[in-house]
């Protein structure tokens, strides 16, 4: 069986207060799947995140990338953060420098690239994210998801094997949600695993191949999409509703107007629900 990309093994970690961040947690992240982790506000999700790439050191425990346990010493650290990019949810902490070009630039040349390899990357990040004919606007000057755009394109700049977003579809009006979802899909059709954290149930349910549900600094659950949002009490545990597809899905399946299981898209709602009215009309002149 291919090593996951992360294994986190009794991951413990406290924040300065004392109030526990991370309780016990061992999770496995396989490599390639889509995966968002869910679950209310203080669940522990960013803080897990922090601990991917080394910027958090659990207090017990171990994490493993790739096979290999995380180590964090300061040439370790830095060689894991070129393949194991994060993106803030709030893009002011991490969107700081004059100009977009600039600013996408500024992970690269630290890399001590050439020039002209710098110069390549920026580009290529840019038209990835939509932000081209923006590359010479000053920060300050751009919206709010624009500027989330700018953080993903550093990111992208540097050309990492796993990114990890928290929270990206937050502040986010659903044309912005739709088109990110599509740069997600690209990025992971390029070989770039994606891992996010989300409120929005919907976009998981639609998007993640796998999902999994903290709480409290715990994992409450995991697994395939329609396992886990079949579990109702988990997902009360967790604060979380059903996804809208889901309930109508089941509203549909209790009238005998839809037959199988759940759809993940609305257009798999739509074709399963005009089969099913063609097939009663097909009866009715029978």
């Amino acid at each position: 069986m291919e090593e996951p990309t992360f294994l986190l093994e009794g991951v413990e970690y406290n924040y300065e207060d004392g109030t526990p961040g991370l309780q016990g947690v061992s999770l496995g992240i396989e490599r390639g799947k889509k995966v968002a982790f869910l679950g209310p506000n203080g669940a522990g999700k960013s803080t897990l995140f922090l601990h991917l790439n080394g910027i958090l050191r659990p207090f017990r425990g171990r994490i493993f990338f790739q096979g290999k346990e995380v180590r964090y010493a300061r040439k370790e650290l830095a060689r894991l953060r070129t393949k194991v990019g994060i993106v803030f949810q709030n893009p002011d902490r991490q969107v700081v420098i004059g100009h977009v070009w600039e600013d996408v630039s500024f992970g690269p040349m630290n890399l001590g690239l050439s020039p002209p390899e710098v110069e390549g990357r920026v580009e290529e990040a840019l038209k990835v994210t939509g932000l081209w004919d923006l590359r010479d606007k000053a920060v300050h000057l751009l919206s709010y998801g624009q500027k989330k755009r700018v953080a993903l394109a550093g990111i992208l700049a540097m050309r990492p094997e796993v990114m990890i977003l928290d929270e990206p579809t937050a502040s986010l009006d659903p044309g912005q949600v739709h088109s990110l979802l599509e740069l997600l899909e690209c990025l992971h059709r390029q070989g770039i695993q994606i891992v996010l954290s989300t409120h929005d149930v919907d976009f998981a349910y639609a998007w993640a191949d796998w999902v999994v549900i903290m709480h409290a600094g715990r994992v409450l659950a995991e697994g395939l999409p329609k396992e886990v949002f079949s579990d109702t009490d988990i997902l009360k545990r967790a604060s979380l509703t059903k996804p809208v597809l889901w309930r109508v899905w089941e509203q549909l399946n209790r009238a005998g107007v839809y037959v199988g299981g759940p759809p993940r898209t609305v257009e798999e709602l739509s074709i399963h629900v005009a089969r099913a009215a063609t097939d009663g009309r097909a009866s009715c002149g029978s």
